[in-house]
Parts: C-alpha cells; structure tokens; sequence
C-alpha cells in the first residue's frame, strides 16, 4: 500500500516541490492554489510538530483542496493530487463522503483504479455520487465487469439510483451479450421515471445502436421530449454508424430549425455520417459553407471531417487548401490528408509529407500506421516501409490484424516475399483480406514451388474462409 494511505505521511518536498516549481510557470489563476499548497508542504516538514503554526494554512486548504484536485485532473498531474490526498490524510479529513467522493474522481480520472478502489473500499460512509464516481471510472477505462460488479453491489444494498448511475452502466454495456443487462436498467429507467432524462437516453441510444438494434434506439430518441444539443449529436452519430445518412441529415434539419446552437460535434458528426453513405457532393459542400459561415471549420474534428469529405470526392485541392488553413492538426488530420493523396493517385505527395509526422511518432496509432504501410505499398518504397515497420514494433502494435496485413501487403508489394511469408506466419486469426495481401505478392513473383500460390490458397479454403473479388482478380 502506499505510503500516503498512512496517517504519519507527510508531503514529500523533493517531489512536490518540483511539481509546484512547473505549475508556477503557467499563468493560470489556479496557480496561487498550488503555491498555497507549496507553503503548506514546506510548513509540514519544518514544524510538523508546531500545532499553532499552521492553522491558517489548513484552513486556506480546507476552503482550496477540490479546485487543486480538479487542476491535477486537467493537468493530467498526479504528484498534485496525491499531495492534496496526503493534507487531507494529516488533517484526518480524508474519510468524508465529500472529501472520499472527489478523490475516488481524481483517481479514476487519472486512470489509478487501483486507488480509487482502495479510497472507496475505506469511505465508511458513501452515497450514490461514490458509486458512481468509481463505476465511471472503470467504465472509462474499458472494465465493463467491475461496473457490473460494482452496480450488483449498490443494487444489494439499496443505494439510490440516478441518472449519471444508470447513464454509466448503460455505457458499459458495448457488446451484443450486455444487451439483456441494457434491457433490465432501461426497465428500471422507465419505472423510476428516468427514461426522458437525456443523460439516460443518449446511453440507451447508444447502447441499442452498438447492439445493431437502431428500431430501439429510436423508440428512446423519439420518447425524450426535451431534447439538448449532446442528445441530438449522439443521435447523428449512431445514424452515421448505421449509414442512415438521410435520417442523420432530418435530425441535423431539426436542430438548425429548433433554435439550438449546433457545434463543432454537430457539424463532425453529420459531415462524417455523410462521409459513410453515398451523399453528392453538393450537400457536404453546402455543410462545410454552413460550417464556415458559424465559425466550427476551426476545430481540428470538423477540418478532419470536411478533408475525409473532399477525399472521397476526390478534390484533392480543397482537400489541401483546408489542411494549410487549420491551427491544429493532429494525427487523424495527417491520416485524413494521406488517405486522400492514396485514394486518389498521389502516392509521390504521400510520401513527401510522411516525414512532417516525425514530431507525432509518440502517438501514432494502428490506422496511421496502415495508412503509411499502403503508402509504401503502392510506391515499392521497401526501405520506409522498414522504418515504418521498427515504429510498430517499438509502439507495440505488431499484432494488431490490420497493421499485420498492411505489412505482410507493403512486403510482398516490394517484392520481399520472405518478411511476407514470415508475419504472415505468426498471424494467428487470418482474414480473407490477410490471405489476399500475401497471394498478391506470390502471384506476382511467382517462381518455385515454396512459393507456389495454390498451397495458400489451399490453406485458405481449408480455414473455412472465402475468396472474394480481390483473391480472384481478372
């Protein structure tokens, strides 16, 4: 256990003070919290044992210690957080429902599970805002499990149910086999007269689309009468999954002709639902016109949109043209400009802004990283796609299916049927798209026996999978 879940623990000043010495040099108003902070930790070791000393430095903290927790959440700063835990363990604080229900937050928040748990498990008094609070946590963190754990035991001992409780477990709830569970708090929604609630109904929304149910998400969307602008979003964008671009554009409609104020996610989501159906170009260019006109192109998520839009027509010079006007790009931005220059014949611009995203390595993810291997693919270029290749080891992401037939396509593309053959080989669950990523190399370079396609695509009928188009081409 930690040390600062001991009574004894004092903040430690060479940690905290560093902290502190970085926090200081950002203009922010919550800055003269943290130095407060500073003051009291330098107080605490100098004169832990003078009582009188420090009496108004607790009682400054007692007033400042939720906004500090909330500044280590939007920081992203841990050391923060824990020495804010560590003056409400000296004042022996740390056991109110108040006090246990923002760090079981600040915890969860910083993806300590493992504390937020351990604070919880110590509260002697908790109310529904606790439960909650942790139950988000590690719905946030993907363990739908331990959210239905945790919901059964609140359940058990007749703790209240709101809506942000509900909302929560809803929201775990990604997989068709949760749907039963889904349906049982939709049940108790209804009974307790939460279902209107737009908190509640998003979730049942979402939770039916993901369950491929998008009649019952409908049902939900049409119940709820006072429908907000994040409920409205959240319906576009389930539509956009399910490819129902005419029925995303009717609630796009109904938002422009209700007095809300649509945002940069209404304008994301109706222009990426757009993106996954067959939409003519006039009606995206007459959403990026409206886009423009109220100011939301700015927004990286709406740029990125607006360039996957113009890709897919293929007008790569407006595609250009906004990614040189936006402020921030970032790594979906970089994969929406590359994926248009790819999808549409420029392979040699491809490659002349792959090293622009050096400075991204740290983030690049699997899509990405597809999306470079394609380029190397289509150019021949073996060596990049070797660096590329070092990338996706040391990030991590070597047995990600899609980045694995992207590699096994880039190799044998550039005609190194050997690497091809050999991530080919440590693919454990083939795809018909793995199997035509190889095939197309062997059938290429076709020249002995050890590369003879048909004992691969032997091995492919016996897997039980079936050739497509791509397997067979003309």
């Amino acid at each position: 256990m930690p040390a600062i879940f001991s009574p004894t623990f004092h903040p430690c000043l060479s940690v905290t003070q560093q902290r502190f010495q970085l926090l200081e040099a950002k203009p922010h108003e919550e800055v003269v919290f943290a130095r407060t902070l500073k003051h009291k930790a330098v107080h605490s070791s100098s004169s832990s044992s003078s009582v009188g000393g420090s009496v108004r430095e607790d009682t400054l903290l007692l007033n400042d210690w939720p906004r500090l927790l909330q500044l280590s959440i939007g920081s992203w700063n841990l050391m923060l957080g824990l020495a804010v835990h560590a003056f409400l363990v000296k004042c022996g604080s740390q056991n109110g429902t108040f006090q246990g229900n923002n760090l079981v937050n600040m915890y969860s928040k910083l993806k300590k599970l493992d504390d937020a748990q351990r604070v919880f498990d110590e509260m002697p008094v908790r109310n529904t805002i606790t439960w909650t609070s942790l139950m988000n946590g590690y719905s946030e963190n993907g363990d739908s499990q331990s959210v239905f754990r945790i919901a059964h035991d609140m359940f058990c001992i007749e703790e209240k149910f709101n809506e942000h409780t509900c909302s929560v477990i809803l929201q775990a709830c990604d997989s068709p086999e949760d749907r039963i569970l889904g349906e049982q708090v939709h049940g108790f929604a209804v009974k307790s007269g939460l279902e209107e609630n737009v908190y509640v109904g998003a979730s049942l929304v979402s939770m039916y689309s993901k369950g491929g149910c998008l009649g019952d998400a409908e049902k939900v969307f049409n119940g709820v009468q006072q429908k907000d602008i994040r409920f409205l979003n959240n319906m576009i964008l389930e539509y956009g999954k399910a490819e129902c671009v005419e029925k995303a554009i009717s609630v796009f409609i109904q938002i422009l002709s209700s007095g809300l104020e649509a945002n940069d996610y209404t304008y994301t989501n109706i222009i990426s639902a757009c993106n996954s159906g067959d939409i003519r170009v006039g009606v995206g260019k007459q959403l990026h016109g409206l886009a423009l006109k109220y100011g939301a192109v700015g927004e990286s998520s709406v740029g990125n949109a607006v360039i996957t839009m113009y890709g897919k027509y293929g007008i790569v010079e407006e595609v250009e043209k906004i990614f040189s006007t936006m402020d921030q790009k970032n790594l979906i931005s970089w994969t929406a400009l590359l994926t248009a220059y790819l999808n549409n014949g420029h392979v040699d611009k491809a490659l002349k802004v792959l090293p622009e995203t050096l400075d991204l390595s740290a983030d690049y993810d699997p899509i990405f990283l597809s999306t470079m291997l394609e380029g190397c693919s289509e150019c021949s270029n073996l060596k990049l796609g070797r660096q590329i290749h070092g990338s996706v080891i040391k990030l991590g992401y070597l047995t990600d299916l899609k980045i694995e037939t992207a590699l096994i396509d880039m190799y044998a593309k550039c005609r190194d049927l050997k690497s091809a053959r050999w991530i080919f080989g440590g693919v454990s669950d083939k795809t018909i798209a793995t199997f035509n990523a190889i095939l197309v190399g062997f059938m290429e370079l076709y020249r002995d026996d050890e590369s003879d396609p048909m004992i691969l695509f032997n091995q492919l009928r016996l897997t039980g999978l079936h050739p497509d188009f791509n397997t067979c081409p003309d």
